[in-house]
């Protein structure tokens, strides 16, 4: 069986979840070596599929800016998927993101597509960034109703779009992501002096962070040895470093950039992991977490709780003092700790990449 899969998200992510599902599911079909994984595109400078992990194509200039890059890369990459589409030699053609772009050129021919999460559905009339990428919506439902098959990265994905789509459910197939972090890497990383909290990755919208802050204010004031640590990101910008003043935090909570070694060892030596995000298609972080041993802390939004069942500890995102009571909880009570350290590795164990190639394919080869 020959998969074919295009150009979008490799151009468009250089980092990030869904760069690392795709390029994941492609490596792991390519060492099983029964089946053909194949790419579309000619440039990619993304940090997963690049020429050192795919042959046959090529960088551009990675850590350089210059007017028309983006485009210039664009139009490459997208006329070699076009043709791919067009000329047939695959037995599923499966899309990185949602622009329908090839619906015409493919004709008849089967294709997959993964939906990762319904976020600009459900938050877009909330949050301005969701709002300016207006398009997302109706690219999806159009790629939606004419693929042969669609996978869902939970169970409350799937929910999700039957609800907003009107999809028939027997048309959309869970399979679960899994994580690529080495929970036992070395680093060169001394790690901090002082116990902390950790958050990972984005703070912006839907994220929540804003309400994370609301709950460790009142936190700090209990404990007063223990910080908030930012993990990836991006630096504090102006206007955060003006809340934290505000708010008189400003002391404690600490930013750091990561790498994936790096990131393991913050787990590992967190007091607890919390995830306060509205909504999570699937939620990488809460799987890191699990098998680097860090308690978690875990938003009630999405599908949180269904990848997290009784391995963690949750609140009510939209409410501060709901976050603050689920910290509390598990600050002060070391057994508890200690449970949900134990539980953590065993729900771990769900959720392999290799579950989720296996499965992929089990699905190409049900639909086809």
């Amino acid at each position: 069986m020959r998969i074919t899969f295009d150009y979008q998200i490799f151009t468009f992510q250089q980092y990030g979840g869904i760069s690392r599902y795709y390029y994941e599911l492609i490596d792991g079909i390519r060492k099983g070596g029964e089946h053909e994984a194949a790419v579309a595109l000619t440039i990619s400078n993304n940090a997963y599929l690049n020429p050192h992990t795919y042959p046959g194509i090529y960088s551009l200039l990675p850590e350089k800016e210059f007017k028309g890059k983006h485009r210039l890369i664009e139009w490459v990459n997208r006329n070699k998927s076009l043709r791919a589409a067009r000329n047939g030699k695959y037995d599923i053609f499966h899309p990185t993101y949602y622009d329908p772009y090839f619906i015409e050129t493919i004709g008849n021919r089967p294709y997959v597509t993964t939906f990762l999460d319904m976020i600009h559905e459900k938050f877009s009339h909330e949050f301005a960034d969701l709002k300016q990428d207006s398009q997302v919506v109706a690219k999806k439902r159009e790629i939606l109703e004419k693929a042969r098959g669609v996978i869902a990265i939970s169970q409350q994905t799937k929910n999700d779009i039957v609800d907003l789509f009107k999809v028939n459910p027997d048309k959309i197939k869970v399979i679960y992501l899994g994580s690529s972090l080495n929970a036992n890497a070395t680093t060169d990383f001394q790690g901090f002096d002082f116990p902390y909290l950790l958050h990972v990755g984005n703070r912006n919208g839907y994220k929540n962070f804003s309400n994370l802050l609301k709950s460790v204010k009142s936190v700090f004031s209990k404990y007063s040895d223990i910080k908030l640590v930012c993990a990836g990101g991006g630096n504090f910008n102006k206007e955060e470093l003006e809340v934290f003043a505000g708010m008189g935090v400003q002391d404690r909570i600490v930013y750091t950039s990561i790498d994936n070694a790096k990131l393991a060892k913050l787990y590992r030596n967190a007091l607890a992991f919390i995830f306060p995000s509205l909504y999570e298609g699937f939620g990488i972080p809460v799987v890191e977490a699990f098998s680097c041993g860090a308690p978690c802390i875990l938003s009630t939004g999405g599908s949180l709780p269904e990848v997290g069942e009784d391995a963690a500890v949750y609140f009510n995102p939209r409410d501060p003092e709901s976050i603050a009571a689920a910290i509390e909880n598990v600050l002060s009570d070391e057994s508890l700790r200690k449970s949900l350290i134990k539980k953590g590795y065993e729900q771990e164990k769900k959720f392999t990449w290799a579950k989720t190639v296996e499965e992929t394919l089990a699905y190409y080869k049900e639909i086809i």
